[in-house]
């Protein structure tokens, strides 16, 4: 289920210091981003931490959680791999998660879907994109 305004545009449902805060001290400290294509269909994210990368910020002023303060100050930033689930391999060859000229994204297919579009697959890794065979089950799950 999507959640949206009435008029079908997406919903804020986090403050700005969430966003910080999820950007900065979850994003930021792992290796990488698991998405579903749906997400990727209907929101087009751009999966990267877009927030102020020299920042201080304690986890109280983000979500309230504790007084543990986190600082990220002049550690090494790296952008997290981005993980696309595409069973049927339906990515969008101009979303957002396709630009990796600053950070990899690795779409998981299953091997058929990647055979049967062999064209799509050949452009996806021309821009970068890694795909890589899953297998599946008969009721389109990854094993």
């Amino acid at each position: 289920m999507d959640i949206q305004n009435d008029n079908g545009s997406p919903l804020k449902i986090t403050s700005h210091e969430q966003d910080v805060w999820s950007h900065t001290c979850l994003r930021r400290g792992h290796d990488a981003i698991l998405m579903g294509v749906q997400t990727i269909l209907s929101d087009n994210p751009l999966l990267n931490t877009r927030f102020d990368r020299n920042a201080d910020l304690s986890i109280q002023s983000g979500l309230k959680m504790n007084e543990e303060k986190l600082s990220y100050k002049n550690s090494i930033h790296k952008e997290p791999l981005r993980i696309i689930l595409d069973p049927q391999l339906r990515i969008p060859l101009r979303s957002k998660v396709c630009d990796t000229s600053a950070q990899s994204t690795l779409v998981c297919s299953f091997p058929q879907s990647i055979a049967a579009s062999a064209a799509k697959t050949e452009a996806l890794r021309s821009i970068g994109v890694r795909v890589q065979g899953v297998p599946g089950s008969d009721d389109g799950h990854f094993e």
